[in-house]
């Protein structure tokens, strides 16, 4: 029995360490976090799609937060036939329920909700097509093609403003998806990007409900079989 028990527990703590887990960001006023996406086509002399996003100057004020934004295409490769990549669609989830956003960027334009195709929904979305589901036409510019395809920068610089139903001091970020647009023949390549939280920022990552579930039962196993061995 103990030794079921404690496989069971450490299955679970083992699940934490799997890819796919939702891990959250926990963002306050000295918050100062950096995002990198980096996603290679596949092919010899293939083109790489990636970008940096980074978010500081967090002011929490009642209901709403402010905080500044620099994002850019990093995107390397092969220039052959035009082959640009841009940085057309990100996004992330916010906790707690986001109601509004409002943005100072000439580049893309933003939504509550929607998804990010291949990647899933987010709470907040930054598109530069039609919206998050289809038709990116813009974005940012690789810096081998600035202006190819009326893309004139690589670097987004911008304020975001976020509302919520209530007051608040903290709230976390999570699954930071975003999407490329490679000319031909690459298209579209989607993934999330990983997070880094520079020092004095508390984040720390957190586990799907049903991986606490699974820890949670197994702690509670371990201390019945104590208890009954006393």
């Amino acid at each position: 029995m103990a030794t079921r028990l404690a496989s069971w527990l450490a299955a679970g703590v083992a699940m934490l360490a799997l890819p796919g887990l939702a891990q959250a960001t926990s963002i306050n006023s000295s918050s100062d976090i950096t995002v990198t996406w980096t996603l290679p086509y596949t092919g010899s002399g293939a083109p790489v799609a990636a970008a940096t996003a980074r978010f500081w100057n967090f002011q929490f004020s009642g209901n709403s937060v402010t905080f500044n934004a620099d994002i850019t295409d990093t995107s390397t490769g092969t220039t052959h036939g035009g082959t640009d990549v841009r940085f057309t669609d990100f996004g992330w989830t916010i906790t707690p329920a986001l109601t509004a956003v409002t943005d100072t960027t000439s580049v893309f334009a933003s939504e509550t909700g929607g998804s990010i195709p291949g990647e899933g929904a987010v709470s907040l979305c930054f598109y530069a097509g039609n919206n998050c589901q289809s038709g990116a036409n813009g974005g940012l510019e690789d810096s081998n093609n600035t202006g190819l395809h009326g893309d004139p920068t690589t670097t987004g610089q911008f304020g975001i403003k976020l509302t919520f139903g209530g007051a608040l001091t903290s709230m976390d970020f999570s699954g930071f998806d975003g999407k490329f647009q490679g000319a031909w023949p690459y298209g579209s390549i989607e993934g999330v990007g990983v997070v880094a939280n520079t020092p004095g920022t508390s984040g720390a990552p957190v586990p799907e409900p049903a991986s606490l579930a699974l820890i949670g039962a197994g702690l509670a196993g371990l201390g019945l079989m104590r208890r009954r061995a006393a």
